[in-house]
C-alpha cells in the first residue's frame, strides 16, 4: 500500500510544473474539444479551401488565409467558450454569457497567431499534412484559449465580469 501511494504521489508530482498542479479535467475538455470537433472541422476546411483556392502563391495563401481569419476562425471560435462552459457544469445561458463577455478577447488573440502559422501552413505545408502542423500548432493556441477561459471562470466563480 505505501509503494501505492508513493507511485500515486510521484505522478502527481509530475503534473506539477513551477508550482501549478495541472488540471486534468480542464486539460480533458480541451483535448476532447481539439480532438473531436476542431480537427473534423480543420480537416474539411482544409480541403474546401484547397479546392477553392488552389495553389501556393502568395496572392494564394494571402487569399486564403484572409478566408479562413473571416470565415472559419469566427465561426469555429464562437463555440469554443460555450463548449467549454457547458463541459464544466454551467446552464447555457452562463455560456452565453461567457462568450459574449470574451469573444472579442479571442478573436484578437486569434489574428495575432494564426495568419502568421498560416503563411506557413497554406505555402509550405502539403494539403495532407495541414491538419497535422495546424495541430502541432495548437499546443500553443489550446494554452492561450484554456488560459482566457480560465479567466472567465475565476470571473464566474467570482461574480465578476471580464
Amino acid at each position: 500500500m505505501e509503494r501505492r501511494q508513493k507511485a500515486t504521489q510521484g505522478a502527481s508530482d509530475s503534473l506539477q510544473t513551477a508550482g501549478t498542479r495541472i488540471d486534468a479535467a480542464r486539460t480533458t475538455r480541451i483535448a476532447i474539444w481539439r480532438a473531436t470537433l476542431h480537427t473534423t472541422f480543420a480537416h474539411h476546411w482544409f480541403n474546401l479551401l484547397e479546392r477553392s483556392v488552389p495553389g501556393s502563391a502568395p496572392a494564394l495563401v494571402a487569399k486564403k488565409i484572409f478566408l479562413d481569419q473571416v470565415f472559419a476562425s469566427p465561426f469555429l471560435h464562437v463555440f469554443f467558450l460555450p463548449y467549454m462552459a457547458l463541459a464544466e457544469g454551467h446552464t447555457m445561458e452562463e455560456a452565453v454569457g461567457r462568450t459574449r463577455e470574451n469573444f472579442v478577447k479571442l478573436l484578437q488573440a486569434n489574428y495575432c497567431y494564426w495568419p502568421f502559422v498560416h503563411c506557413i501552413t497554406f505555402s509550405v505545408i502539403p494539403l495532407r499534412h495541414r491538419v497535422a502542423f495546424v495541430n502541432i500548432a495548437a499546443v500553443f493556441w489550446m494554452a492561450t484559449l484554456s488560459a482566457l477561459n480560465q479567466t472567465a471562470r475565476e470571473a464566474d466563480r467570482l461574480g465578476t465580469t471580464g
